[in-house]
């Protein structure tokens, strides 16, 4: 069941791919170093957007939409959100618990009661709270056309093997973190993807499985969630995303599941982060950098917006390149204006 047992670590299948994408996050992990040193304010800049983009991405994950006027309070202005607004309340959860981890992951071991506090900070809105695992069956399935219950996908672990479940998936982690055998790069996507297919609470194991995967990449040394939304990536590719699930999901019960696509797709999405971070810190040489900033702001904003909202997620980039930027998009025909001055409201067509 786990992927952490030692029959299955013993015989971990690490194809030439990953070994190619772990080599590459190991040379942006040492360039990290360096923008910290040398780019502190961009840094500082590119954690306030990518707070934003990951509290809005991973909401709509879970289809949570709100309004932008709403979405300023709760998240920028950190308002308290209205208990009866099940939008609002997931939308403050998650918040709060990515702000957690960003300022508080060298003191956060990913233990079963961290997580379970973590949980805790993510529900602490909500009317059911959070930190406990579930009481009754939450299997995975596929809606039909109607809404209904089409097919089972995969079933998770039952209610009352949870909590052993859990402290299996803990123990095996802090085994094998210790023991220093297996690339401990490896062992995130493991760990996610058994947290996955475990599922232990009632709700949020989506947006528990994202803060996890930033909290390991935090403690791992692989900073890049704090200044780059891996849950924007993850969004941007969810079909990708769902189908290396499923991939990696068969046969997980009896230990027989194949690790590779999942890994494969977690490892590229942080790749894909660093690479972006990379582009984002020669920002103030290139001028096409800042015009690929802007596009891709547009592309993470409601299909409605405002010049504003795009100069929110380009902290780092002039008001004149963002308006030159968007009235080159306006001519290639992927966004058009409704009205006019500073008021206009603008419309992505593409």
């Amino acid at each position: 069941m786990s992927s952490f047992s030692p029959a299955y670590l013993s015989r971990l299948p690490v194809p030439p791919r990953l070994v190619r994408l772990l080599t590459a996050l190991a040379e942006f992990k040492g360039k990290q170093t360096l923008w910290t040193q040398t780019k502190p304010e961009v840094l500082r800049q590119l954690l306030k957007v990518a707070v934003i983009e990951s509290v809005e991405s991973s909401s709509r994950m879970e289809r949570v939409e709100v309004g932008p006027q709403t979405f300023r309070d709760i998240v920028l202005k950190a308002g308290e959100p209205e208990a009866e607004s099940r939008s609002q309340t997931e939308l403050a959860g998650y918040r709060d618990a990515l702000t957690l981890i960003h300022e508080n992951a060298a003191d956060m071991p990913p233990t079963e009661n961290v997580l379970r506090q973590l949980h805790g900070r993510l529900m602490r809105y909500t009317a059911a709270g959070g930190g406990n695992y579930k009481s009754a069956p939450n299997d995975i399935v596929e809606q039909d056309g109607n809404g209904g219950v089409a097919r089972i996908r995969f079933r998770t672990v039952s209610p009352a093997l949870t909590g052993t479940a859990m402290a299996k998936l803990h123990e095996g982690l802090a085994r094998a973190l210790a023991e220093d055998e297996i690339e401990p790069l490896l062992l995130v996507p493991l760990y996610v993807h058994d947290l996955l297919c475990i599922h232990p609470f009632a709700d949020g194991n989506g947006r528990m499985a994202r803060l996890m995967t930033v909290l390991l990449l935090h403690r791992l040394g692989y900073e890049v969630g704090r200044y780059i939304s891996l849950e924007r990536i993850i969004e941007a590719t969810k079909d990708t995303y769902y189908d290396s699930l499923a991939a990696s999901d068969r046969h997980w019960t009896n230990g027989r599941h194949d690790h590779v696509p999942f890994t494969e797709y977690l490892l590229g999405v942080v790749l894909a982060a660093y690479r972006q971070l990379e582009e984002n810190t020669r920002i103030d040489l290139d001028h096409g950098a800042r015009a690929r900033m802007v596009e891709r702001a547009i592309q993470s904003l409601p299909a409605d917006f405002r010049l504003a909202d795009v100069e929110e997620r380009c902290p780092l980039v002039s008001r004149d390149t963002i308006r030159s930027a968007m009235a080159k998009l306006q001519r290639d025909g992927v966004i058009t204006c409704l009205g006019r001055g500073r008021a206009a409201r603008w419309q992505r067509l593409k």
